[in-house]
């Protein structure tokens, strides 16, 4: 990746799923300016998000093999977002089906 310092170690904390804020506080910048430089990072290697970003700076690393688990829940996390949209989490997928119970009268 053909990043600048900073721009690799925001790149760094975002792959450590730090927030922006956070990032801010961390490196003692400005919010706003953690935003520019993850847009120049999102544009320079041409990731849409920050799971894009994590993903490219994880397998840029000289050993990537350290960081297969967390890989595996970095790509979990993002299919559970894609998929979360379909799916409505505040009822049982069942609610839908009434069972009508016969009565019989004796």
């Amino acid at each position: 990746m053909d990043l600048s310092s900073r721009e690799l170690q925001v790149a760094g904390l975002i792959a450590r799923e730090y927030a922006e804020k956070e990032i801010a506080d961390k490196l003692c910048i400005s919010p706003l300016t953690v935003h520019t430089h993850a847009k120049n990072i999102r544009k320079k290697i041409g990731a849409k998000n920050n799971v894009g970003i994590a993903t490219r700076y994880l397998l840029s690393l000289d050993q990537p093999k350290s960081f297969i688990p967390g890989m595996f829940f970095l790509l979990l996390q993002f299919f559970m977002v894609i998929n979360a949209s379909d799916v409505d989490m505040r009822k049982p997928m069942n609610a839908n089906r009434v069972k009508r119970v016969k009565r019989y009268v004796v």
